[in-house]
């Protein structure tokens, strides 16, 4: 028996004697492409969609003071 065969029954838990066969998986699997991991984290992470809801909450309150600001700005120059 080889030492890596020693090692890996070692880290198995298994007898120094044990055979253990290991059988190819084939070909590698391609890592995920980072595009899809963020689109998946946005749709899947609760935080992620509270904290997006928290953005898109303050962004309607800045828009609000926007339209108010203006409005406020046209109806003082008609008063003038």
């Amino acid at each position: 028996m080889t030492a890596a065969q020693l090692e890996l029954n070692k880290t198995l838990g298994l007898p120094p004697e044990a055979v253990v066969h290991l059988v190819p998986i084939g070909d590698p699997i391609a890592p995920p492409i980072a595009e899809m991991l963020s689109k998946r984290a946005v749709a899947e992470r609760l935080d992620l969609a509270a904290l997006r809801a928290g953005y898109d909450a303050a962004e309607s309150v800045v828009h609000k003071a926007v339209l108010q600001h203006r409005a406020f700005n046209r109806i003082h120059s008609l008063l003038r």
